[in-house]
């Protein structure tokens, strides 16, 4: 009989704490994780979500643990967030970068390159420039050969003219 007194005694504090629990302590856990998520959206869609972060400063000791936990929660988003800025293009980290260096989380230098490679590929505009460009080049060195070739010709013209006579033996 003293048995059965002590576990009622027992269910009625557990129903007691969950009452505590349900009314006052689940409100201010929900007021957490909702504050954790505004900071760190990334915590919504994880099995380490926010509702387990809010769980760990609820359980802390003092206002220096409730710190401490929010600065490795910091650490741990703001690395997570590092890995994620890679360019796409040369695979290096840009999180460091200056934002008027980035397109998204790739260098600029990176993106226009690729553009011009897949435009000189593709874009009949830039093919017809570049061909234009090459004939151009072309007809520049031809013209630069046919002035030296006018050049030679007339110099051997020239040495025909003062040889007026038949070389002898």
């Amino acid at each position: 009989m003293n048995n059965t007194i002590s576990k009622n005694i027992i269910i009625t504090y557990a129903k007691a704490l969950r009452a505590i629990q349900k009314d006052q302590i689940d409100p201010y856990i929900d007021l957490i994780e909702k504050e954790l998520i505004k900071v760190y959206p990334e915590l919504e869609d994880r099995d380490d979500n926010a509702l387990n972060w809010a769980y760990d400063i609820l359980n802390a000791e003092s206002n220096a643990e409730v710190v401490e936990t929010l600065t490795r929660l910091e650490k741990i988003i703001t690395d997570e967030r590092k890995e994620k800025w890679v360019c796409s293009y040369c695979g290096k980290n840009t999180y460091n970068d200056d934002i008027d260096y980035l397109f998204g989380t790739n260098h600029i230098g990176c993106v226009l390159e690729e553009d011009i490679k897949n435009r000189e590929h593709s874009d009949p505009d830039y093919i017809l420039d570049a061909r234009l460009q090459k004939i151009s080049d072309i007809e520049r060195k031809l013209d630069t050969y046919e002035s030296e070739l006018n050049k030679l010709h007339a110099e051997l013209v020239r040495l025909r003219s003062d040889y007026d006579h038949e070389p002898t033996n």
